[in-house]
């Protein structure tokens, strides 16, 4: 749901545009962001909007993202809801797709480096808050995830991507650092330091699950919006404070110091649950694939800006440098 610069398009379901009340569908404009949803502005003769075109989200999966985005607005929060429909609904089928309508968020996204160690402060305490109030919300259909992964399987796997990568056009701009950071880690897979599981343990509850400054917006100094729910996951909530400083600010010393500190004022949680949460998000990292699969194997462009423009080093290496100063 970004409010980038948008590209126009023609890709209107006609019978789409009579499941909500929002007046006569008058420009829709298909947004830059969203590397795997396709995401459009939508002017009516009332107000604008943001209608979502999800690839792959279940059912399920969506309810529990009004459940959630619901629950949040009524603790006071700025979680972007999708509206209902006329029948009712807050996901619409048609043609064996979803769609979701929003409001328009308020304020502005930024990228990474327009970050400020302003906004840092107030994304910590935003992430707090919401950890907060979702913390008694019930669970229903979530499981407890495992994060185990077969070192062997993952080197093949690794193995499939150096192919693709290698077979891609000479003039592909990123086939170098992504050839890099692919045998790097295919390396770091069979050391024998390289952990390839870790027990969460019992300290999990529900968090947002892609919590990082492509899904907030920013006004006057604070967060104004947060948008894309529907990976609410059963984490533990310092997993998601590091993996949301990591995203934002790459182990920037003050940006992610500011970050970390706000979120353990609001929270209260201590340095030991910090250090836990790190261990196991470090753990993922070291086997994170994605934008790379999309890029290469699922021809997936709008995932490049998610390939990492250094070397490949192993998040388990470094993971003590994200905590310093706290």
């Amino acid at each position: 749901m970004s409010h980038a610069a948008p590209a126009p398009t023609n890709v209107v379901p006609e019978e789409l545009l009579h499941h909500w009340d929002v007046g006569a569908w008058l420009r829709v404009e298909e947004l830059s962001g969203g590397a795997v949803n396709r995401v459009f502005s939508v002017t009516t003769t009332g107000k604008r909007y943001v209608r979502r075109r999800y690839r792959t989200a279940s059912d399920v999966q969506l309810k529990r993202e009004a459940q959630v985005t619901g629950w949040v607005r009524q603790h006071g929060l700025p979680a972007i809801a999708p509206l209902s429909s006329l029948t009712g609904e807050r996901h619409v089928e048609h043609d064996g797709v979803l769609y979701a309508l929003f409001p328009f968020a308020d304020g502005s996204q930024k990228t990474a480096s327009d970050l400020t160690r302003q906004d840092a402060i107030a994304a910590g305490d935003m992430l707090g808050q919401l950890h907060r109030s979702i913390a008694e919300l019930p669970t229903g259909d979530l499981k407890q995830p495992r994060l185990m992964w077969d070192g062997k399987a993952w080197e093949e796997r690794l193995r499939v991507l150096e192919r693709a990568i290698l077979e891609r056009s000479p003039d592909d701009p990123q086939s170098d650092i992504a050839l890099a950071r692919v045998r790097a880690q295919r390396a770091w897979m069979a050391h024998p330091d390289c952990r390839h599981s870790h027990d969460l343990g019992a300290a999990l509850q529900l968090t947002h699950g892609d919590f990082h400054h492509g899904n907030l917006f920013f006004n006057a100094g604070r967060v104004s919006a947060v948008i894309d729910w529907e990976q609410t996951a059963l984490l533990p909530r310092a997993y998601e404070a590091i993996r949301a400083a990591t995203y934002m600010f790459d182990l920037q010393r003050d940006p992610t110091v500011a970050f970390l500190s706000s979120w353990l004022q609001v929270t209260g949680a201590s340095a030991d649950e910090l250090t836990e949460g790190a261990m196991a998000f470090s753990v993922v990292r070291d086997h994170w694939v994605w934008p790379l699969e999309e890029v290469y194997l699922s021809g997936n462009d709008r995932a490049r800006r998610y390939i990492p423009a250094a070397p490949y080093e192993p998040f388990s290496l470094l993971r003590a440098e994200i905590q310093m100063g706290l």
